[in-house]
């Protein structure tokens, strides 16, 4: 419950430092080892692609969102979401599930912006990117994913939002989980700092 709070002090100055970051991370672009991660994060996301977690019948959870994930949290919003889009359009192409869909794009370049705005430049803890993973799934999974299956069949968009909530809620923890879990590797092979622009 300390640590909660003490997130939810340091907002005000995470909100006030947000344009900043924004122009950091259109920076990061510059650098040939950002490009170079960036690269092998969409070829690793590609290949989680192949990988999921099943839940029941019809729903699993995708692994693939932690290799761009990791890229938001090293190099910010904007190679996030450039990483985020590229790889929902590679994944299209090398992993088709259906027919590609740019709404489905907008929000792998919106959730990954948005992982960025919040794990960008600050201490990876577990409360923090469980935060993430809750703006993602609040701000971009449920209106927008409800949004495009509602396009597709046509059942009522509201329905669908309440069938998706369970769904998100199990993302949340165990894709939080496993993003932390490796997150944490890393950092203790010392890799993690090597990916950065110091």
């Amino acid at each position: 419950m300390r640590k909660f709070k003490e997130l939810l002090g340091q907002v005000p100055k995470d909100l006030k430092d947000l344009p900043e970051r924004f122009v950091s991370s259109a920076k990061e672009l510059k650098s040939v080892k950002t490009l170079a991660v960036c690269a092998m994060m969409l070829a690793v996301g590609t290949m989680l692609g192949y990988f999921s977690i099943k839940l029941d019948n019809d729903k699993t959870v995708g692994i693939s969102v932690i290799a761009p994930q990791l890229v938001s949290a090293l190099y910010g919003p904007v190679v996030g979401g450039i990483v985020g889009a590229a790889g929902d359009i590679l994944d299209c192409i090398l992993n088709p599930k259906g027919p590609f869909f740019p709404g489905y794009t907008l929000n792998a370049f919106l959730g990954q912006m948005i992982y960025g705005m919040v794990l960008y430049k600050k201490n990876l803890s577990f409360l923090r990117i469980i935060i993430s993973k809750i703006l993602v799934a609040v701000l971009v999974n449920l209106p927008l994913g409800s949004l495009w299956s509602w396009m597709f069949i046509s059942k009522g968009y509201f329905a669908i939002l309440v069938g998706k909530i369970a769904q998100q809620a199990i993302q949340v923890v165990v894709l939080g989980v496993l993003f932390y879990m490796f997150v944490s590797a890393l950092k203790n092979a010392k890799v993690f700092q090597k990916m950065l622009n110091n």
